[in-house]
């Protein structure tokens, strides 16, 4: 990495840069972050999205992938990772 880059990342890391809309999660499954990608296309199957979830307090990532984007998938991720 630049020296540069390096500096933008400590820079970064210091709470006072911390605004109040930071939001901590103290136990897992407390905060869900949720996210839809497209994550390309395959022939034959048009689109293909990536729905992906992150806990926010131990930063486990979740994803699956879908030829559609209805909303029942958002919510069935999030089922799921309340589940695990």
């Amino acid at each position: 990495m630049m020296e540069q880059q390096l500096k933008a990342i400590n820079r970064l890391k210091r709470p006072e840069h911390a605004t109040e809309q930071d939001v901590e999660a103290n136990r897992p499954r407390e905060l869900i972050r949720q996210n839809l990608h497209l994550a390309g296309s395959i022939k034959g199957v048009d689109r293909i999205y990536l729905q992906s979830a992150v806990d926010g307090s131990n930063s486990v990532g979740f994803g699956r992938n879908y030829a559609s984007k209805p909303p029942i998938h958002s919510v069935a991720l999030i089922h799921e990772v309340g589940e695990l």
